[in-house]
């Protein structure tokens, strides 16, 4: 298996949990390569400054039993940890367009994206609020965020957007849209048959009956009761408060 990395902001933690990451995997090493995308002299900087063991090899470095091949991309600069620049905005905003091609050109079978800076990523001119919506261009698809840890799964609605604006996006075709997604990556990518997925509501106690909101009575308990007769392969439940769920 073979794992494209982009680099993140080299101003942060993002390369050092990559590496301390590395030491965690159970895996057989031949099992798996990583290609990381970035300045080639950055990355050997940063990592002499941890306490991690690695060695530079041919075309790469050997971290922690692991080959990570680097592809050596991106302007130089000097790490300056813990300062938003666009030096860093643009190396990561390259490392992320590099690996997305490398991707797309099957060289790769997986994408692992290190942590951004926003605002670094803006100044140097990176058109996206974030790898979702950059993803969701790249790969010509509608793009979902899942949050998972253990069995619990988290997907979102709306991404990326200020309060003032979730009511008048979240609608019966967004959600259902997304619950689509969410339904087929949980069977597919997750192997769960007939899934149980809750849905959350969008006021405080999902609106107590109009008390504190109507979105939920107007139109979001008829979306699920049509999602449960449109897709028969999962199961929809809600609306949950999700400030208490």
């Amino acid at each position: 298996m073979k794992i494209a990395v982009s680099i993140g902001d080299v101003n942060g933690i993002g390369l050092e949990c990559f590496a301390k990451a590395l030491s965690k995997l159970s895996n057989d090493r031949n099992e798996i390569s990583f290609i990381l995308f970035g300045p080639y002299r950055l990355i050997i900087d940063y990592l002499d400054g941890l306490d991690i063991n690695f060695e530079e090899i041919e075309n790469g470095i050997k971290l922690t039993g692991y080959n990570v091949e680097i592809l050596n991309k991106g302007i130089d600069a000097s790490i300056e940890f813990g300062q938003i620049t666009a030096e860093a905005g643009k190396i990561a905003a390259d490392s992320i367009a590099d690996a997305v091609e490398y991707i797309k050109a099957g060289n790769a079978d997986i994408l692992l994206t290190l942590p951004i800076n926003k605002k670094a990523i803006s100044l140097s001119g990176f058109k996206f609020p974030g790898h979702t919506e950059m993803l969701g261009e790249s790969f010509g698809a509608d793009p979902l965020m899942i949050l998972f840890s253990g069995s619990v799964r988290v997907a979102l609605t709306t991404v990326h957007v200020p309060i003032k604006a979730i009511q008048k996006l979240l609608r019966p075709r967004l959600i259902e849209s997304k619950y689509a997604a969410l339904e087929r990556s949980l069977r597919l990518d997750f192997g769960i048959t007939k899934p149980r997925i809750a849905i959350l509501g969008l006021n405080p106690h999902a609106g107590e009956q109009g008390n504190i909101g109507t979105e939920e009575i107007s139109y979001i308990n008829d979306t699920i009761d049509k999602l449960n007769i449109r897709i028969d392969t999962a199961t929809a439940e809600g609306p949950f408060p999700a400030d208490g769920f």
